[in-house]
C-alpha cells in the first residue's frame, strides 16, 4: 500500500511539473523545499534534490527550546487568552482602543498567533508588550475572567523577545529576498 501511495504521489508531482514545461531530464538540478514530511520526501526525492525549508526548521527548533524551558508555554498560553480575549469580543477590544486612547498612546490592534508561523508567536508577544499597561488597565476594570500578566511574567516576555527577536529579523530578511527574487 505504501509503494503505491508513493508511486501515486510521484506521479501527481510529475503532472504538476509537466504543466510548468520543466524537463525533468535536463543535467541542471532542480531543488525541492520540503517541510521533512516523510511520505512527501520518499516521492519527491525519486524526483528532486531536496532541500529543508528554513522557516519549518526554525519553527520545528523554537517548539523543542519553548518544550524544554519549564513555564515557557503555560506563559504563551496565558498570553493567547488575553490576546484571544481582544480578538473574539469587539466589546472588549473597543474597551481597549478606549483605554488607550485615554492614556494618550497609538491605538494598536494585538496580533494574533497562527500555529503554522513562529513568528506570529514573536509578533503577539512583541505588540502584547508595548501595550501591556493599557491591557491591564482595561482588564482591571473589566469584568472578565483573564487577568493580566504578573511583572514577572511579564519580564519573561521581555526575554522571549530579546531572544527570537533576530531570528524574527533574519526571517524577514529571507521572506523580503524571496519576494525579490519572484517578483
Amino acid at each position: 500500500m505504501m509503494l503505491t501511495l508513493l508511486k501515486t504521489f510521484k506521479k501527481i508531482l510529475q503532472d504538476g511539473i509537466a504543466d510548468w514545461s520543466v524537463n525533468l531530464g535536463q543535467s541542471a538540478p532542480i531543488y525541492c523545499i520540503t517541510d521533512k514530511d516523510a511520505n512527501f520526501c520518499v516521492a519527491a526525492g525519486l524526483l528532486f534534490i531536496l532541500q529543508q525549508c528554513f522557516a519549518n526548521s526554525l519553527q520545528l527548533a523554537i517548539n523543542d527550546a519553548k518544550n524544554e524551558c519549564a513555564g515557557v508555554n503555560v506563559l504563551l498560553n496565558e498570553a493567547k487568552a488575553i490576546v484571544g480575549q481582544y480578538s473574539c469580543s469587539t466589546q472588549a477590544r473597543k474597551r481597549l482602543h478606549s483605554q488607550m486612547e485615554e492614556m494618550k498612546r497609538s491605538v494598536l490592534e494585538l496580533i494574533g498567533y497562527v500555529d503554522t508561523r513562529w513568528c506570529s508567536e514573536y509578533k503577539m508577544l512583541l505588540r502584547l508588550y508595548e501595550v501591556k499597561k493599557a491591557i491591564g488597565a482595561e482588564l482591571a476594570i473589566s469584568h472578565n475572567n483573564i487577568d493580566m500578566l504578573t511583572q514577572v511574567e511579564l519580564k519573561q516576555v521581555a526575554g522571549i523577545i530579546e531572544i527570537l527577536g533576530p531570528l524574527a529579523q533574519a526571517t524577514n530578511v529571507m521572506e523580503t529576498l524571496i519576494q525579490q527574487h519572484h517578483s
